[in-house]
Formats: structure tokens, C-alpha cells, sequence
């Protein structure tokens, strides 16, 4: 083991120190690491060190899977007993990810590294985690109470630190989540696994001073469901959203309230119990499937309340839209497919029940989309109605945009853009961005600056 660690250590510091962009070159094969790290953790080891140099290996490795082999690996490190391993992985593992690009929220696994140094007496390199911890926070606008604590918790350790950071601004997102309650405080995901029952709410995300952005989820509140279905009856326009593959409660709150800042719609989040990494795929693909039935409850609800949403459906997202829009009887607006994790035939033959649901099934086709990219080998060279370019998936009916943009964040800011302009009843040759393909009926969406 003790040679494994020191490949491990190596390889996370070499991928700290150069550039990083979201692709993989082959599909790792995740099943077998899940296998091994529950019965063998030492082989286990050994097989992240080999998934990690293949990724060293790679012009472009895709950043969330090389956090989640490392985040893996300090995992298996605590069930055996070696703390401070685990805890220099933590730490590492913090600083890739405040890296500018990579797009991972670094204050979970700072705090992880100082529990578990704090746990093995060890108040120097405690404080050091805690001080990494206040540096995110402010850099992802967390609010003055979130940072209080963790300047309490500084000076419990002897570190004499002031924080003169203010209040920050903050949004509203409501959500309906099929996940369990985790019992966890924030910053942690206070929703996790599969859940019996529906959860209704709302949630406060700060927003980044400087750019606009969502930074950190400040509150969650559970509602019941009546109170949250009277606040969304108001709005003009309502757009339901059900997130892709790896993606946590926190991240799927965040990407909710990047739709209300950009959208002419209020966004509610549908978070189903997808695990918030990229290492568990297959598990979230049955996770998918078995959300389409919480989620024509959600529709049914809206609709007796009489609304009618748009439906935003991202990646793996889908296999749980879709069922749920055929078995409800709710008529929708626009169904909005965005880098799809569908059979491209599958696609085509659940369009006519669709189309019957809902007034326009858009398509946004994505070569760069990093999942669809990462999982592509499990699926023999099929082509996904998700992609884009030369399989762009085309019908009479299918409103089918190909998205000319390099891998990036899971909601594009162009593609949201066009959703808003979409909603808001522009027509294509109306919207910024958007080309006429050649010798097809269909688009081509390309990240020019609009006005």
C-alpha cells in the first residue's frame, strides 16, 4: 500500500500543477472500483493509481473524474484507519479543485481533512484546513453566519483571524426532491439517498459579488407541498428542472439558481437521488428510471393546481422526464432536452407521445458534453440522441439544435440564453446565436456575444 500512496500523492500533485479539461479518453470501467473498494481495498487502491495514470497519460482527463478517483481513494483510506493519508488527500484534493475551471465546490473536502486532523490531535495542520476553508467560503460568497463558524472553530484552535466580510446577495429557489434527509448541516448536502416520499421547499443560494453567479447554498427549508405549489401559481412562467448524472443536492440547487438569473422563467428543481459522483454511473441509470414515478406525482400536482410548466430535462435527467411526461396527463410547454442520455432511437420513437404532451420538444445535441463524453465506450458505438455534429438527431417535430461549443460547465451559458429566448416565444432565426444549419432543418448554437 505504502507504494500506492506514494503514486497517488504524486499523480494528484502533478494534475494540481497543469492544466485541466473536462474529457476522458476511455471509459474506466467504475463498476469494478465499486466492487473492489467494498472487498478488497487494497487492490482498490492499486486500481486508481492505474485509472489515474492513464488520466496523467491524456492531453484532456476530465477534472470531475480525477476528483472522484482521489476523493475515492481518501474514502478507503479512513475505513482503514489511515488518517493522515486520508487527510493530505483531502487536502490536495481541496486545492484541485479551487483550481480556476474545474468548477468542484473545494469546502467539503477542506473541512473532511480538518475533522479528521483535529481527530488525530494534530491542531497545526487543523488550522490550515480551517483557514483553506475561509478562503473558499469568501471566494464563493458563503454568508457571514457560515463563516462565523468557521472562524469559531479557527479560533477554538488558537488562530487569532478576523473576518470583515459583509452579507452578501442572495436568490430564491424552490425544489421537489425524491432524496432522503441526510441529518448533515450545511455545507454539506442536506439531502442525499432515495427517499419513500416527495419533499417539497425552498432554498437561499448567495451570489457571487463580482460575476452574478450562484456561490453557496445559504438555507434550505422543507415546505409542505401545498405552500410551495401556492408561491409557483403566481408565476408567469414556470420551468421545471430535473439535473444530469453525478450531481449532488448542493450542485443541482446551484444550477437551479443559475436558471432564475438567466431564464425568463421561475425555475422549481426536481432533484432526484443521483450520487454526486462520476464513479457511479451505472447506479444512477437505475436511480433515473426509478424517478419517473415520484416525478409524474410532481406533474400531477402541478396540474391540479393548474399549471402547465416548461421541462428542462439535463442528461441522465431525462430517463426520468420523459416516462413521466408520457404518463401524465398534464399538459406542458416546451420540453427542453439538453445533451440527452437516450438512445437516439429511442428518442425518435417517444416522440409522437411527446409531441402530444407538450407545444414544442426541443433538442440541444452536444459533442462537447462531458458526461455523454465520459460514458460513450458503455454504449458500443450507439448513437445518443444527446450528441450532436454528424449524429445530430433530426425529425419533423424535433426542434433540434446542435450546440457548437467546447466541453464546459453542465449548463452552458449560451444554451441558457436560448432556453429564455425560447420560452420568452422567439422564433429561431429571432435568437442570438443561432445559425441555419446547411442542407437540414436543423440549428447550430454557437457562443457568439450577444446583446
Amino acid at each position: 500500500m505504502r507504494l500506492t500512496l506514494i503514486r497517488i500523492f504524486t499523480l494528484l500533485a502533478l494534475m494540481i500543477a497543469r492544466p485541466v479539461m473536462a474529457q476522458m479518453a476511455e471509459d474506466p470501467g467504475f463498476a469494478r472500483l465499486a466492487y473492489l473498494s467494498a472487498t478488497d481495498p487494497d487492490a482498490a487502491l492499486d486500481l486508481i493509481s492505474d485509472h489515474l495514470d492513464l488520466a496523467q497519460g491524456t492531453p484532456a482527463p476530465d477534472p470531475r473524474v480525477i476528483h472522484d478517483l482521489y476523493h475515492r481513494a481518501a474514502d478507503i483510506l479512513i475505513e482503514a484507519a489511515r488518517i493522515p493519508q486520508a487527510a493530505q488527500i483531502l487536502m490536495q484534493l481541496g486545492d484541485f479543485a479551487s483550481r480556476p475551471g474545474v468548477g468542484i465546490n473545494p469546502v467539503p473536502a477542506y473541512v473532511q481533512a480538518a475533522d479528521l486532523y483535529e481527530s488525530e490531535g494534530d491542531p497545526a495542520q487543523a488550522r490550515a484546513a480551517w483557514a483553506a476553508v475561509l478562503a473558499a467560503q469568501h471566494r464563493a460568497a458563503a454568508p457571514a453566519g457560515m463563516r462565523a463558524q468557521t472562524v469559531a472553530a479557527l479560533s477554538r484552535l488558537g488562530a487569532d483571524v478576523a473576518d470583515a466580510a459583509g452579507e452578501v446577495d442572495q436568490i430564491q429557489v424552490y425544489f421537489v426532491t425524491a432524496r432522503a434527509a441526510t441529518g448533515a448541516p450545511l455545507p454539506a448536502p442536506v439531502f442525499g439517498a432515495e427517499a419513500p416520499t416527495l419533499t417539497w421547499g425552498v432554498a437561499q443560494i448567495s451570489l457571487i459579488p463580482e460575476t452574478g453567479a450562484p456561490g453557496t447554498v445559504a438555507a434550505v427549508t422543507s415546505l409542505p407541498a401545498q405552500t410551495v405549489l401556492a408561491k409557483l401559481a403566481q408565476a408567469p412562467e414556470l420551468l421545471l428542472y430535473g439535473h444530469g448524472t453525478a450531481t449532488d443536492f448542493d450542485q443541482a440547487l446551484k444550477q437551479t439558481a443559475q436558471l432564475a438569473t438567466t431564464t425568463a422563467a421561475t425555475p422549481l428543481l426536481f432533484a432526484w437521488p443521483a450520487h454526486g459522483s462520476t464513479l457511479d454511473y451505472i447506479a444512477d441509470m437505475e436511480r433515473a428510471h426509478r424517478a419517473a414515478r415520484p416525478l409524474t406525482q410532481v406533474l400531477d400536482q402541478l396540474g391540479a393546481v393548474g399549471l402547465s410548466p416548461h421541462v428542462l430535462a439535463r442528461g441522465l435527467g431525462a430517463r426520468a422526464i420523459l416516462p413521466a411526461v408520457a404518463r401524465s396527463e398534464v399538459p406542458i410547454g416546451d420540453l427542453i432536452l439538453l445533451a440527452p442520455d437516450l438512445d437516439a432511437e429511442l428518442l425518435l420513437q417517444s416522440l409522437p407521445e411527446l409531441r402530444a404532451r407538450a407545444r414544442q420538444v426541443t433538442l440541444y445535441a452536444w459533442a462537447g458534453d462531458p458526461d455523454l463524453r465520459r460514458v460513450a465506450p458503455l454504449y458500443a458505438g450507439r448513437p445518443r440522441a444527446g450528441q450532436g455534429g454528424e449524429r445530430l438527431v433530426q425529425a419533423p417535430g424535433l426542434h433540434s439544435i446542435d450546440i457548437a461549443l467546447p466541453s464546459g460547465p453542465d449548463l452552458p451559458p449560451p444554451v441558457l440564453r436560448d432556453i429564455s429566448q425560447r420560452i420568452a416565444g422567439q422564433a429561431p432565426a429571432q435568437r442570438c446565436g443561432l445559425l441555419k444549419k446547411q442542407a437540414d432543418v436543423g440549428w447550430r448554437l454557437t457562443g457568439a456575444t450577444c446583446p
